[in-house]
């Protein structure tokens, strides 16, 4: 990836988890060049609307309302945060300013 792009126009959770991985950001040149977002698109349980008959509307809107509130209370973002952490495999990149969890200055 290095040698062939300068720019990529990629999903931000693949970016937070490519920027921590070694094999594509080893010499931590990887940076956000905008934290704009292009396009917002959301993401959902695969359910049929159903409220009549077999109730996975009931599913789908159960896990809507818990991750609203998970969300809301700040959790949803701790959470991303430890998958980011638990996925690194390289020392943090100290000096980037997108890493709001530079603290540690090497793996576990």
């Amino acid at each position: 990836l290095r040698q062939e792009c300068s720019l990529v126009v990629q999903p931000v959770m693949l970016y937070e988890l490519q920027r921590r991985n070694i094999k594509y950001n080893e010499d931590c040149s990887m940076s956000r060049v905008s934290v704009g977002t292009l396009q917002y698109i959301g993401g959902g349980w695969m359910t049929k609307v159903d409220y009549g008959t077999k109730c996975t509307s009931l599913l789908s809107d159960a896990l809507a309302s818990h991750m609203l509130a998970l969300q809301a209370e700040g959790d949803l973002d701790a959470y991303m945060d430890e998958l980011y952490a638990s996925s690194m495999t390289q020392a943090s990149c100290s000096s980037d300013p997108d890493d709001a969890s530079a603290e540690e200055s090497s793996l576990p």
